[in-house]
């Protein structure tokens, strides 16, 4: 017995041992990775099934204080960034086309106050009423 730990053989099932341990040690760190996202995706759209309705209704509202209230300014401009990150924060329910929508957004809101005209208003607003449609009917369901 003394001579198999010596020998050849017994570093060739040491080798295959180590391999094979290396191998299940990547294969489950992907696995582990895979899992992760998938539960930060659940409570992902756990969080906004909750929070949607709220959501829906602030954008509606500043809508209302941009077409009818003909109110724009820098809190305005402000709240509407804020909610709109929220949205870009949930990276796990956005298509390409949200994505889309959230820079073009943000492209007219980051002008300047003063430059902005009807026409960026209508786009905002045109942008607020995607978001309105597309998420504020029906529950997410993964």
């Amino acid at each position: 017995m003394e001579d198999f730990f010596k020998g050849t053989a017994f570093t060739a099932i040491s080798g295959i041992a180590s391999m094979m341990g290396l191998i299940l040690s990547i294969i489950l760190i992907i696995i582990t990775a895979k899992v992760a996202k998938i539960i930060r995706s659940r409570e992902d759209i756990k969080h906004f099934n909750e929070n949607r309705i709220a959501y829906s209704q602030n954008l509606k509202a500043f809508q209302v204080l941009i077409t009818i209230d003909k109110i724009f300014d820098i809190q305005l401009v402000t709240n509407i960034s804020n909610s709109i990150n929220l949205f870009e924060n949930l990276t796990s329910i956005l298509t390409k086309k949200d994505k889309k929508n959230i820079n073009s957004i943000k492209k007219e809101l980051d002008k300047n106050i003063a430059d902005v005209d009807e026409t960026t208003k209508r786009n905002i607003c045109r942008g607020l009423s995607y978001f309105i449609g597309r998420y504020g009917k029906e529950e997410i369901i993964l």
